[in-house]
């Protein structure tokens, strides 16, 4: 049974669920962070060496490094245990590593700082967050650090400016309270700056584009024909047209591809695949030929690769692996082989890396490390003894239509 549907107990998730100390109207749906909705194909020519974070709910975080072949050794991650849901990779401080942006339920974020071998200090970050569920970083006030967008259930959610001295400073975002489960930042109007399109659990209202005045403030408008049931967004230019269209998962309902028409208005359609109860989505090259193919981590039934056709048109067929309970995804060249493979995260049950085999077909196994109820993943070099091209799009300052930073050292955070 979907987590969105279980039956409530006093309000609550049953006792027996990984959801038992949630409210029922907070659910960490899309919460499976979706910052690494994003990549271009690995460079065959690279040492790639992705290592993975996993953020847990209702036990210890984890770090996954990965021994260089694409096998990886599961660790407990610092921090106090929190019922982690959503995580974002950048460099925080300045200091030229990747640190760790931790969203909560229920209890402070937190950010974790490396300390350039690693390992991480963690801290509260700034902020009234109680049911944040998701984190997209990006340079949203134009002065060339790393900001962030906080997605949240049952509060505004909130923009935390980095002060540039290793401090935020936390704002109310635009839009009201919508119950939003998904963030992703991409120049969306094509004016320079990093908007957001924000993903609804909401019967109050739709999906929202907060698009950025150009200093780090927002003005929130719904998107036209988008639904009221969504989980995740991943964008990227589906149609090849050199703009940022959207890839909306939904549950209940189809999902939805959002073709941005040059002057950020979008035509939306229904995307193959029928209703799967989708809740999170990733963008990359799968098959070799150029173009975004798309990977959705579905509820209760088989994951879907989407393939694109190269002519705006898409071809779903069910992914390996069987019916997962999943609810996020990455793509990243796993195993150094020039491909991208998927990390799938699951809930209740082991986490899946999905070899891609070269020809288009892909090789499901389980991933290794103690994570029962694990929720979202980002891509990031957390130990920088590896190198990988393929990068998360929401960590990354300045990302325009594909402003992909080259030779990005990579490993994988889930969280």
């Amino acid at each position: 049974m979907r987590p969105d549907i279980l039956p409530p107990t006093d309000q609550f998730r049953p006792a027996n669920s990984p959801y038992d100390k949630m409210p029922v109207d907070h659910l960490p749906d899309q919460v499976w962070a979706h910052n690494p909705h994003l990549v271009e194909a690995p460079d065959p020519g690279g040492t790639p060496d992705i290592d993975v974070f996993v953020t847990n709910f209702g036990q210890p975080n984890q770090t996954l490094a990965n021994g260089g072949d694409g096998t990886f050794t599961a660790s407990d991650a610092p921090g106090v245990a929190q019922d982690s849901l959503g995580v974002a990779l950048g460099d925080l401080d300045g200091d030229g590593d990747l640190d760790a942006f931790v969203t909560n339920l229920g209890g402070s974020n937190q950010i974790l700082r490396n300390n350039g071998d690693g390992t991480f200090t963690a801290t509260d970050a700034p902020g009234d967050f109680q049911y944040s569920v998701d984190i997209a970083l990006g340079d949203l006030d134009g002065d060339g650090d790393l900001d962030a967008f906080v997605a949240n259930g049952s509060q505004p959610n909130q923009v935390v400016i980095n002060d540039g001295d290793g401090t935020f400073t936390a704002t109310d975002a635009p839009g009201g309270s919508l119950d939003s489960r998904g963030v992703a930042l991409g120049d969306l109007d094509g004016d320079g700056d990093l908007d957001a399109f924000v993903a609804n659990f909401s019967l109050s209202g739709p999906n929202q584009i907060l698009t950025n005045n150009g200093d780090g403030t927002f003005t929130a408008a719904d998107v036209p024909g988008s639904t009221q049931q969504s989980y995740d967004v991943a964008l990227g230019d589906l149609d090849g047209d050199g703009d940022l269209d959207a890839f909306v998962a939904n549950v209940f309902q189809p999902n939805q591809i959002l073709i941005n028409n040059g002057d950020g208005t979008f035509t939306t359609a229904d995307a193959p695949g029928g209703s799967q109860d989708s809740f999170g989505v990733a963008l990359g090259d799968l098959d070799g030929d150029g173009d975004l193919d798309i990977f959705v981590a579905n509820y209760g039934g088989p994951n879907q690769i989407v393939t694109n056709n190269g002519d705006g048109t898409f071809t779903a067929a069910d992914a390996p692996g069987g019916s997962q309970n999943s609810v996020s995804v990455v793509l990243g060249d796993l195993d150094g082989d020039g491909d991208l493979d998927a990390f799938v995260i699951n809930s209740g049950q082991a986490n899946q890396i999905v070899t891609n085999n070269g020809d288009g077909t892909f090789t499901a196994t389980d991933a290794p490390g103690d994570s029962q109820y694990s929720f979202g993943v980002a891509l990031g070099d957390l130990d920088g003894d590896g190198d990988i091209t393929a990068v998360n799009a929401d960590g990354l300052p300045n990302l325009g239509t594909d402003e992909l930073l080259p030779s990005m050292y990579a490993d994988i955070l889930i969280g």
